[in-house]
């Protein structure tokens, strides 16, 4: 999810700090989910998808497929 988060928010042209003032959370936990430092809640995930226009299912499945697995390992199918 890390990569899709700040590629996302890359493309809207948005700091770290835009999108965490618009989502209602800190610059420094945009920071930690992007760096992988942290996971982010379901909470947290839905207002990041609401601020940049995606979905949560987007986020997740934007880092799934970059990775090409799921998270216990298996082969993503598409």
């Amino acid at each position: 999810m890390t990569n899709i988060v700040k590629s996302t928010r890359i493309e809207r042209n948005m700091t770290q700090q835009n999108l965490a003032n618009a989502a209602g959370i800190t610059q420094s936990l945009v920071s930690q989910i992007e760096h992988g430092k942290r996971k982010a809640s379901v909470n947290t995930l839905y207002k990041i998808s609401q601020v940049l226009g995606c979905t949560i299912d987007d986020l997740v499945r934007g880092e799934m497929d970059a990775k090409g697995k799921t998270s216990n390992g298996s082969t993503a199918r598409g």
